[in-house]
């Protein structure tokens, strides 16, 4: 009986060991997920992400296809000393095109740009992306980082600018 109980309590605790290992892997959830190739960029979309599993929210997929877009939205953008002038209506409507003509139902939502803080690389206003993501139904975006010139000190500046899209192929937050 003794033995009985022995050989139970170790086969317990072999299948608990496994069942506890079974989960780890140690390579990513989706490996074929693509990711920024620019290391600032990179390191800005790894912060939202982050910050959207700290807050229970499903992270969008990054799509390099959008990165055009994005960098063509900031080029247009003036930046003045304390604040960013919105691009021309005509470089909104020419980005919902492109994204539109990415992926048939794709949906350009809207875009951020603001200005790029190097030691933070998180999000700077965590409410705002969330409702992007969540209100707007966002499940796919593309970062840049840009530098700039201020239009009245002519000094460069960096700036992030992502750009939140819809496809059809991935259901939207919940």
């Amino acid at each position: 009986m003794k033995l009985f109980k022995r050989l139970m309590t170790a086969l317990l605790a072999a299948v608990l060991a496994v069942g506890m290992l079974a989960g780890c892997s140690g390579a990513p959830a989706a490996p074929n997920t693509p990711l920024p190739s620019d290391a600032e960029a990179l390191a800005l979309y790894q912060g939202v992400s982050e910050t959207c599993t700290r807050y229970n929210v499903k992270t969008p997929v990054y799509a390099a296809e959008l990165e055009p877009i994005a960098q063509e939205i900031a080029k247009a953008a003036v930046i003045h000393r304390y604040y960013t002038t919105q691009p021309p209506a005509a470089v909104i409507d020419k980005a919902k095109t492109d994204v539109s003509a990415l992926v048939d139902g794709a949906e350009y939502l809207v875009y951020d740009l603001n200005p790029y803080d190097t030691a933070a690389k998180t999000p700077l206003s965590v409410t705002s992306m969330k409702d992007k993501i969540i209100q707007k139904g966002a499940n796919r975006m593309g970062i840049v980082i840009i530098t700039l010139t201020n239009a009245d000190t002519k000094e460069e500046v960096k700036y992030e600018c992502t750009v939140y899209a819809r496809f059809p192929d991935a259901a939207a937050q919940e």
